[in-house]
């Protein structure tokens, strides 16, 4: 499994300490399905329901995951990766705005990191993503 994480705080940890606004959490499971289409398949924490009360994510091109979820103040975003055929080997976040409510997450190849690469059906994106008001 590969993890990667991004957050508009300087300290992640903040997120949960720096004032006294409520932290809103989500725990997202998102299948990967053929084509690499995006289906959420299990909320856990606040969300309940398949649209997660906000939270969306879908495929916007090879490899590239447009999250969508509550504009707010601060967001701190986890991402792991589970792919049981090595097809990606790694993820990572490349836009957070938590202004505006939107994260990009792209799945990575071994052999180039630069590029986007589709993962295979069977993958899993576990997202963690937590948001202060």
């Amino acid at each position: 499994m590969a993890t990667t994480h991004a957050g508009q705080e300087p300290n992640a940890n903040k997120a949960h300490t720096a004032s006294n606004r409520p932290v809103v959490c989500y725990r997202e499971r998102v299948n990967i399905g053929a084509s690499g289409a995006a289906s959420q398949a299990a909320t856990v924490g606040k969300s309940t329901g398949y649209d997660s009360n906000g939270f969306t994510c879908t495929k916007s091109t090879t490899g590239v995951y447009a999250v969508v979820f509550p504009k707010c103040r601060r967001a701190f975003l986890s991402v792991t990766l589970y792919s049981p055929s090595l097809t990606v080997v790694g993820c990572v976040v490349t836009d957070l705005n938590a202004t505006a409510g939107q994260a990009t997450i792209k799945t990575l190849a071994g052999t180039n990191a630069a590029v986007a690469t589709e993962p295979a059906s069977g993958d899993i994106l576990f997202i963690s993503l937590d948001l202060e008001p």
